[in-house]
């Protein structure tokens, strides 16, 4: 007598929970590509087809590589190990073919090795099965399969859903899209019709260089930790790495940013909270992890060495069978290898930032001179021209000096700033007096030759000057208060002196500023700012700087490069997500020429409203308001109604970074009597045009008011 084992399909829905999301299966997808040695693999999701197709260049699979696809648990592949083709093996754990299942009940594949092949599997036919192992999927010839593998999945409703919502947000796509760190291995990812390439990859140094405080190296190999600036190698020193399991590269930047300066950073390297991060690569694979080198670190140590302005990659290899994850791959799974790696990343990122925080003054905005201007009697004594760098300033004595007409030039890692050079008379009793080694007082008065008295001051006489930062200026309105003295690095009369901010007069155009504070502004637009300083020798000096108040755009779930047309006011985009159509909807305006498809945006502009305002009718929140048939009332009733408390708008204000007033101003039931009636009737009736001015308006408007519908339905806060 004898038993057999039997076993459910039922296992099968019981292993797919190892695979806790949508975007852990579509990496663990990507990842199979990479085995088989694809040079490409190109995903595209469509939502309306409702399919997901992954399709790769890759070594493709016979009869017997499908039947290992097909054994469950059960891999020829260990983690780590570099395969034939050089690269470090993904895949271990035999549950690659699950993970289609996590996007949809039906899929196929049309692979080819030698020969074109085709077969498909059904979940539930799989989950419903007495006895999963006397299941038999048919495969069938496919001369027309390319070689490589392709993957198509019928997506379920929710599948689909979840996809174009969590890709909507820049950072989650980029974070598919680099996925990987190999040049020699490219993901396409295309999203109902608009592609994305890793192949795109903006380097690492050159991003918002402006900002760059240091671009940071570090290898294990080599066990020294450099700091370059201007990619001038600065600073380097010794750090010991003694591991034997596992090797160490990092490469990061590290900013020192102004208000707003995130706006510059691609969303790649945002955290989960928005907040910059390096991003961990694991045998050149994106480790979801944004503890193990936490930019924060220092915050609770000593805040002056905090460096927490940083984004670059933090790369550990190993080929370690210790070396194991959680299923999401977020955390490492606890043991001797994991707990080493954990330390050495937890004490070289102090290192660098408590190194680097105590070099960083003056380093990036380069205002390393106590003094602007030099006399010219004291051009060759070098210790005086070196003692006028600021003693703070860490790299004073590695400085560059050199004289080019009328300016000494200081230089240091391709940086440079000046002094200008003032004239002293060299037959001045007073410099006679010291060469002969005779001193006095300055202002004191001596005989000459002759008899008569001599000031022992510098009778020379040059130029009155006003030192502005700029000339030409950008700001966000609406802009606080500007103190516009602080516009000014320096002034000197026409003996070299430095003068008082406070003697220079400051003017908006012909009016005179009290106390030099500019108001602020609320609406764009130039203005030019003059200051201005008698001199009592040379006369009237005065120089000008135009200040450009602009307000900032951002689009609404776009992904366009070009200026939106329906935008908010704010340096950070918005994503909504009460209506995955309308998403796509203004995602495909924004694309749209507005001096070549006026009479369509004016179509598609008024579906905007349109569906915005069901989709409000259908949150229960709102039952009691009571709607009209016009679309303009309706879209009143929803201003007024978001306008009726302060903590309403405020809601809104502090989700999108939009300013409360601008807000406020935006939502004009005025403006709504004035534009919103003319919305598409421009395509197909002749009463009224809507003009391109008026198109720009709408888009605006536009673009408040599904922020507006979206914090309505979605913040508890409002209700």
């Amino acid at each position: 007598m004898e038993a057999q084992i039997t076993i459910s399909g039922g296992i099968i829905g019981e292993l797919s929970e190892k695979i806790p999301s949508n975007i852990i299966a579509l990496n663990e997808l990507i990842k199979n590509s990479y085995d088989a040695g694809a040079n490409k693999v190109a995903v595209t999701l469509d939502s309306q087809s409702k399919t997901l197709t992954i399709v790769d260049d890759g070594c493709g699979m016979d009869e017997n590589s499908i039947n290992i696809l097909f054994h469950i648990s059960q891999s020829e592949k260990t983690y780590g190990v570099k395969n034939q083709y050089g690269r470090y093996t993904q895949g271990s754990k035999g549950l690659g073919f699950l993970s289609v299942f996590k996007f949809g009940k039906d899929v196929c594949w049309i692979t080819k090795k030698e020969k074109g092949l085709k077969f498909c599997a059904q979940y539930d036919t799989l989950i419903n099965s007495d006895n999963i192992s006397s299941l038999v999927i048919p495969i069938e010839p496919c001369p027309e399969a390319q070689k490589g593998t392709k993957i198509v999945i019928k997506l379920e409703e929710y599948s689909a859903d979840s996809l174009i919502s969590y890709l909507s947000d820049l950072s989650n796509l980029q974070k598919v899209i680099y996925s990987f760190e190999d040049s020699s291995f490219e993901i396409t990812l295309n999203v109902n019709g608009t592609s994305y390439s890793s192949k795109d990859k903006q380097p690492l140094i050159q991003i918002y260089p402006e900002r760059q405080l240091y671009y940071v190296k570090y290898s294990s190999q080599e066990q020294k930790i450099k700091y370059y600036h201007n990619g001038v190698l600065i600073l380097s020193k010794d750090y010991l790495f003694n591991a034997n399991e596992y090797e160490i590269d990092i490469e990061i930047v590290i900013y020192q940013l102004k208000s707003r300066g995130k706006n510059n950073i691609i969303p790649l390297f945002y955290n989960p909270q928005g907040d910059l991060t390096p991003l961990i690569y694991i045998n050149t694979n994106l480790f979801n992890n944004f503890n193990i080198f936490d930019p924060n670190i220092m915050k609770n140590i000593k805040t002056s060495d905090v460096l927490n302005q940083m984004i670059g990659s933090i790369r550990i290899f190993s080929s370690s069978s210790s070396l194991s994850f959680n299923s999401d791959r977020s955390q490492f799974l606890q043991n001797p290898l994991t707990d080493g790696i954990k330390e050495f990343l937890y004490n070289i990122n102090k290192t660098i930032q408590t190194l680097g925080s105590q070099y960083k003054k003056y380093l990036l905005d380069f205002d390393i001179l106590t003094t602007l201007t030099l006399p010219s009697n004291r051009l060759n004594d070098n210790s005086f021209l070196r003692s006028i760098i600021k003693d703070q300033f860490a790299f004073k004595d590695k400085v560059e000096i050199h004289k080019i007409d009328k300016k000494v030039v200081y230089s240091f890692a391709k940086k440079e700033c000046y002094a200008n050079i003032y004239q002293v008379n060299p037959n001045d009793e007073a410099s006679s007096a010291s060469s002969k080694g005779q001193t006095q007082e300055a202002g004191a008065t001596t005989k000459g030759a002759e008899g008569k008295e001599n000031s022992g001051e510098d009778n020379s006489v040059t130029t009155a000057k006003i030192i502005l930062k700029q000339f030409n200026k950008k700001i966000d309105v609406p802009s606080g208060q500007i103190n516009l003295y602080d516009e000014i690095i320096g002034a000197y009369d026409s003996k070299g002196n430095s003068i008082s901010k406070n003697s220079i007069i400051v003017k908006e155009e012909n009016a005179e500023l009290q106390n030099a504070i500019l108001q602020s502004v609320i609406i764009p637009c130039k203005k030019n700012i003059y200051y201005s300083y008698t001199d009592s020798i040379t006369g009237l000096v005065t120089v000008r700087v135009e200040f450009e108040f602009v307000e900032p755009k951002s689009p609404v779930r776009s992904s366009s490069q070009k200026m939106p047309l329906i935008y908010i006011p704010a340096h950070q985009g918005y994503n909504i997500s009460f209506n995955v159509s309308l998403g796509n909807l203004i995602n495909q305006i924004n694309m749209l020429d507005v001096d070549k498809y006026t009479e369509v945006l004016s179509c598609t502009l008024r579906a905007t409203f349109e569906l915005s305002i069901d989709s409000i009718k259908k949150c229960s929140k709102y039952s009691s308001l009571t709607w009209n048939k016009e679309l303009k009332e309706n879209i009143k009733l929803v201003i007024s109604y978001i306008k009726s408390k302060k903590s309403f708008i405020g809601a809104v204000a502090t989700s999108t970074k939009v300013d409360f007033d601008s807000l406020k101003n935006i939502l004009e039931p005025s403006d709504v009597d004035v534009y919103v009636p003319k919305l598409h009737l421009g395509a197909h009736k002749s009463m009224q045009y809507v003009t391109k001015d008026e198109i720009v308006k709408l888009g605006k408007l536009a673009g408040v008011f599904v922020v507006v519908a979206n914090e309505m339905i979605n913040n508890p806060n409002i209700n």
